[in-house]
């Protein structure tokens, strides 16, 4: 936490997102992640994978085609900052690292559709037969 500081969207310090800040790291739990640290496309990942910890952050809209939807894009984006010790870190941004990753098909956009993206074929550990073998593993 950064001290109990608000800011717009509220999410620092509120108590209800303590846990999420504490969401499995992929590199630590996750034998499919990388080893340099936790990517952004990841971090949605976890914060999906972890509905108990999601405080209507973000929802499945069809999991078994890996689309997904924003529903507090802002709040996300904080967490993201945080996590990335970036307190200026917006929705613009975020959604500007996420296009980074259209080209390597690990995530995709979802014509038509505002704060709707899927999970392409080069991403990993968001299906739901992949992440009940992780939690087995652990």
């Amino acid at each position: 936490m950064m001290g109990g500081r608000a800011l717009a969207g509220g999410v620092y310090g509120d108590p209800k997102f303590e846990d999420l800040q504490e969401l499995p790291s992929s590199t630590a739990q996750c034998p499919l992640a990388a080893p340099r640290g936790t990517h952004l496309w990841e971090f949605i990942r976890d914060i999906l994978i972890h509905p108990e910890l999601n405080e209507g952050l973000m929802k499945w809209e069809d999991r078994r085609e890996g689309v997904f939807k924003f529903l507090r894009s802002e709040a996300v984006a904080q967490l993201w900052g945080q996590k990335k010790k970036n307190s200026s870190m917006t929705y613009e941004k975020l959604s500007r690292a996420m296009r980074y990753y259209y080209k390597r098909e690990i995530l995709e956009r979802v014509d038509g559709r505002r704060l709707v993206y899927k999970f392409g074929k080069n991403s990993s550990g968001w299906k739901e037969e992949e992440v009940l073998n992780r939690n087995k593993e652990l």
